[in-house]
């Protein structure tokens, strides 16, 4: 994926994730999980991919490894041809599930892949520091790591319900850089 098309990515995930902010801060956890569905699938929708699971009345799919993932096809056909984003969203504070979500992304095969939590409302920000911290030190401590894969942090906090968000993306080498975009 090139650079500009990862910025692109991020500056809009950014703004729909701003224009959701008081549904997200104030909502319970499933309905924050089916806001983030909701913008995932608005995105899946501009770059022609299907996000999975997603909820339709006659149709009702559960969840592979990830809580989301945009899959895409080969053309007129149902075969599946790659995955583009994987996604999890850990709302509860909680480091060591967080970590453990973050973990499940490393597994995946796919281009994007995309965790958000949430800090805790008492923090001046450390909490997500230290959260990040961990995650990066996994990321860089797993070998598997493929050319290109790109990793998206999204960190909402709840105290000032404002989002940060940075991205690594893997080089050549398997070494992760750090891209801060807000």
């Amino acid at each position: 994926m090139a650079n500009h098309q990862i910025k692109k990515f991020a500056k809009e995930l950014l703004k729909e994730l701003s224009r959701k902010r008081n549904e997200l801060s104030d909502n319970p956890r499933k309905e924050r999980t089916k806001l983030v569905a909701e913008i995932l699938q608005s995105m899946a929708e501009d770059g022609k991919f299907y996000l999975h699971p997603y909820k339709h009345k006659e149709i009702k799919r559960k969840q592979l490894l990830c809580d989301f993932v945009w899959l895409a096809r080969e053309s007129d056909s149902q075969t599946l041809s790659r995955v583009i984003l994987a996604a999890e969203s850990e709302w509860s504070r909680n480091k060591p599930a967080v970590l453990y979500d973050f973990k499940k992304l490393l597994l995946v095969k796919a281009d994007r892949k995309l965790l958000f939590f949430r800090s805790a409302k008492t923090s001046k920000i450390t909490h997500g520091d230290n959260i990040r911290a961990e995650i990066v030190e996994a990321l860089e401590g797993f070998k598997q790591k493929t050319m290109g894969e790109t990793y998206f942090i999204v960190e909402m906090n709840n105290r000032s319900r404002k989002f940060r968000l940075d991205y690594w993306i893997t080089n050549l080498k398997g070494q992760v850089a750090l891209q801060q975009h807000k």
